[in-house]
């Protein structure tokens, strides 16, 4: 009986991947916003720099490590729909066997996590789109993974700060998701600290590089939303509509973080609290930018991480 468990377990969790996969097929997309992505992909292709329009070095993209992977398919493929939805695909079912393997431990935990995931619109729907998020979502897995593998001495904090460090470079806010744990992970120990902080060299050498390529460390789109001089109070009121639109027309997504974010602030644990703390955290960020025009596109991360 002992040794049929395992041989269930990977039966119960290789068939809910494969209808996610059905599902995922079913709902794939690309977005328009993705083809300012794949428009710079082209031109740096071509010898003309990463920039959108050829004359002008401006970073309209928001997701510098999604743009190198989605290039170096590109390279290969000379098409950028397909490819990104390829990528995508693979970037997805990574994440989720990571969790299901390696995270979820129980059978009946992992195949509910995938079920949940599945059940939600925004994890479902931007697990394509040509974004960034399903790289994300692998990445966010890899550094879940990497922090409790620390916690119990089976792994090292490079691995954490690597994880987040490229967390960060896939889309800078994307840190906030990290940064709870980081701060435990870091807790006492200086010297884990700088190992943690080495992790993040790929993010600060794009930084060094945009500075000088672009005259600016962040994407355009960021000084263009954050300083607009729009009234918090309105932003905030935009905010709270973005979670009322998911409830609205996701409600999976929005109750399933709440449910465990409740779960983990009850039963307080450094392998758990300081992850829901990041989910919460970043939530409370999309809520304080005022939300995105995007339903439920930055409540996925947080529902995987919760």
């Amino acid at each position: 009986m002992s040794r049929s468990r395992p041989w269930r377990r990977h039966v119960a969790i290789s068939a809910a991947l494969v209808a996610f996969a059905a599902v995922w097929v079913r709902c794939a997309w690309v977005c328009d916003d993705a083809y300012i992505t794949f428009r710079t992909i082209d031109n740096f292709v071509h010898g003309y720099g990463l920039r959108y329009n050829v004359a002008e070095r401006v970073q309209a993209f928001t997701h510098p490590l999604w743009l190198f992977v989605v290039t170096a398919g590109y390279v290969v493929t000379r098409e950028p729909y397909y490819t990104s939805l390829a990528i995508s695909l693979a970037c997805t079912l990574a994440a989720l066997g990571l969790l299901a393997w390696c995270v979820a431990r129980p059978a009946w935990v992992a195949v509910g996590a995938i079920a949940i995931l599945a059940t939600s619109k925004a994890f479902v729907d931007f697990s394509s789109s040509g974004l960034e998020n399903p790289l994300t979502h692998l990445l966010l897995v890899w550094f879940v993974l990497a922090y409790r593998r620390m916690l119990d001495g089976r792994g090292g904090p490079l691995a954490v700060g690597l994880s987040a460090g490229l967390l960060s470079l896939n889309r800078f806010d994307a840190v906030l998701l990290a940064l709870p744990a980081l701060i435990v992970a870091g807790a006492k120990s200086p010297r884990r600290v700088g190992i943690i902080a080495a992790g993040f060299i790929p993010l600060a050498a794009w930084l060094a590089f945009s500075l000088a390529y672009y005259g600016t460390p962040l994407p355009n789109t960021a000084y263009a939303k954050l300083a607009a001089g729009v009234d918090r109070g309105f932003l905030l009121s935009h905010g709270l509509t973005y979670l009322v639109d998911a409830l609205r027309y996701d409600a999976v997504t929005p109750l399933a973080t709440a449910m465990a974010l409740l779960i983990g602030f009850a039963r307080p644990s450094r392998r758990i609290t300081p992850l829901c703390a990041g989910a919460g955290l970043y939530v409370a960020y999309v809520v304080w930018v005022g939300g995105d025009f995007m339903s439920g596109r930055f409540l996925a991360a947080p529902l995987l991480l919760a």
